[in-house]
C-alpha cells in the first residue's frame, strides 16, 4: 500500500509539476483512493452471509418468538453479542499486546520514514 501511494504521488508530482500539487494537486491522490474503497464496498456488500450467521440468526428469531408466545412483547431475550465490557474483561491483555504492537510499528515506520530521511538529509544527501 505505502509504495503504491508513493508511486501515485510521485506520478502526479512528474506530471503536474511541485507548484501545482502544493496548490490543488494534493487532493488528486485522495480522490484516486476512493476507487478502490467503492470497489471494496460493492463486493462486500455482493457478498452472501456465511451459513453459521445464519444458523446463529435464525435461532435468535426462533428464541425471540419463542418469548413473545410465552410473555408477550415485553418479555426481553438477551443479546446473543457480547457487550463491550464483557469483551474486554474477556480480553485485556490480547487488547494490550494488540495496542502495543501497533505504537511499535507505527514507531519504526515513523523511523524508517521520516527521521531517516531528515538525517540523511542533514548529512548532505541529495533528495
Amino acid at each position: 500500500g505505502f509504495l503504491a501511494a508513493k508511486a501515485v504521488c510521485f506520478t502526479l508530482t512528474s506530471l503536474l509539476g511541485a507548484e501545482a500539487m502544493r496548490d490543488w494537486g494534493w487532493r488528486l491522490p485522495f480522490i484516486l483512493a476512493a476507487i478502490p474503497g467503492l470497489i471494496s464496498v460493492a463486493g462486500r456488500r455482493g457478498m452472501p452471509e456465511s451459513s453459521a450467521f445464519l444458523e446463529q440468526q435464525a435461532e435468535a428469531e426462533k428464541e425471540q418468538e419463542a418469548a413473545e408466545q410465552e410473555g408477550g412483547a415485553e418479555t426481553e431475550v438477551p443479546h446473543s453479542r457480547s457487550s463491550m465490557r464483557q469483551v474486554v474483561a474477556d480480553n485485556g491483555p490480547n487488547i494490550w499486546i494488540g495496542f502495543g504492537a501497533v505504537a511499535c510499528a507505527a514507531t519504526m515506520g515513523y523511523g524508517g520514514y521520516v527521521w531517516t530521511n531528515v538525517y540523511l538529509g542533514k548529512r548532505g544527501m541529495s533528495q
